[in-house]
């Protein structure tokens, strides 16, 4: 709670000129306390005013003729209780969008969410407009999101580079939001490209270009998150739930390696070959999903030994149990799709086709394929449709 009216008017004149004029934030924020006095005092009055005003008058326009009879004109008092409510949410909804350009820059706080907005489009795109219209404004989102990712980050860096205060007990799990935001251009990207053949170099360089920060980045951050984590102590409680974030990263990367793999199927201006990208590509989506799935359960491991041993408050950390959890959603979907074993084989046959022509080759009668080259001898079961012939039948591929 704030401790008086003061606290409130000096937030309150920093968020309306002083954050303007270039002046200091009047609140230190602590491991303890994230949110400042008006924000105190604002989510405690929306959680014991505002949401149950809404619900206790939404309720009792649902349930009208049951009471109507015992307070007659009783309806228009509820709707104007209700409407006030009403107002009062929107204002606290245009409020936090303002906030969300109070960051280091005026887009840091939403180039990530500008990205996944362009996602969205590209899943569902005649939901809202047509789907011409839907892929261009993907685009244009995209690409703006993507550049405010990397204008946020270079104005950041800088500070904390410079920054003497940070020291490596304030690593946290948080921390991996940075390279998160790297790795949701490549799975926007990744599509775009192979909508937009004339914008490929654009989609695809930017794309395969944040992947390699992003994952990058994954590995310092996350030696540092690790490092404190095993070596000094866990966060305190009501940072519990920022341990799921660790899921975050190697779930979007089996996203993103899931988008190139389709993209490069589809066929790409590259001179590389799509079956060895394939390949490539199922083995990294399923070690990267394998990381995922441990991230998740030792995050939960986790959270019941706070239950056990200390305690689990709500906080506004609980956030991290969705986007993560999402992730891993999406990618357990992807590693489900190319985690078909009896196919494998067709995918190293296909992958090395010419490799094995230059052998011993011959097909069996039993439909399967047998290679003897250098003592070795694999028998893999042949394509349907695409049988084996024996190597002298392949000149001229």
């Amino acid at each position: 709670m704030p401790t008086g009216d003061r606290s409130l008017v000096t937030q309150g004149r920093y968020y309306a000129y002083g954050i303007f004029k270039g002046e200091d934030h009047p609140y230190r924020k602590s491991e303890l306390t994230k949110l400042n006095p008006l924000q105190k005092m604002t989510y405690l009055g929306f959680k014991i005013l505002i949401v149950p005003i809404m619900v206790t008058t939404g309720l009792l326009y649902v349930f009208y003729n049951s009471w109507s009879s015992a307070w007659p004109g009783g309806l228009a008092f509820v709707a104007i209780i209700h409407a006030l409510g009403a107002f009062i949410l929107v204002i606290f909804l245009i409020v936090h969008v303002y906030m969300t350009s109070t960051g280091e820059t005026v887009t840091s706080n939403v180039t990530a969410m500008i990205i996944i907005i362009a996602l969205d489009l590209l899943k569902y795109p005649d939901m809202f407009f047509s789907i011409e219209t839907s892929r261009e404004i993907a685009f244009w989102m995209w690409l703006v999101g993507s550049i405010g990712i990397y204008v946020a980050a270079f104005v950041v860096l800088p500070k904390i580079y410079r920054s003497d205060a940070i020291e490596l007990s304030h690593a946290n799990f948080g921390w991996f939001i940075p390279p998160v935001a790297k790795l949701l251009i490549p799975v926007a990207g990744f599509e775009l490209a192979m909508l937009y053949s004339d914008r490929f170099e654009l989609t695809f360089g930017l794309s395969i270009t944040s992947f390699g920060i992003g994952f990058f980045l994954f590995l310092f951050v996350g030696s540092l998150v690790y490092h404190h984590y095993v070596l000094e102590s866990l966060p305190v409680s009501r940072f519990a739930a920022t341990s799921f974030i660790a899921i975050a990263p190697m779930a979007i990367i089996a996203v993103a390696l899931f988008k190139m793999m389709h993209l490069f199927e589809a066929g790409t201006p590259l001179d590389i070959d799509a079956h060895a990208i394939e390949a490539v590509s199922v083995l990294g989506i399923l070690a990267a999903w394998g990381f995922a799935a441990w991230s998740f359960v030792m995050a939960v491991i986790i959270v019941i030994a706070y239950l056990r041993h200390l305690d689990l408050p709500y906080a506004l950390s609980w956030w991290a149990y969705t986007f993560p959890l999402g992730s891993l959603g999406v990618a357990t979907g992807g590693a489900w799709k190319v985690k078909r074993v009896r196919e494998y084989p067709l995918v190293l046959h296909r992958c090395h086709r010419r490799s094995l022509c230059s052998m011993d080759h011959r097909c069996s009668e039993n439909g399967t394929s047998d290679v003897v080259g250098k003592g070795l001898r694999v028998a893999a079961p042949a394509p349907s449709g695409d049988s084996i012939r024996p190597v002298g039948s392949d000149h001229g591929e």
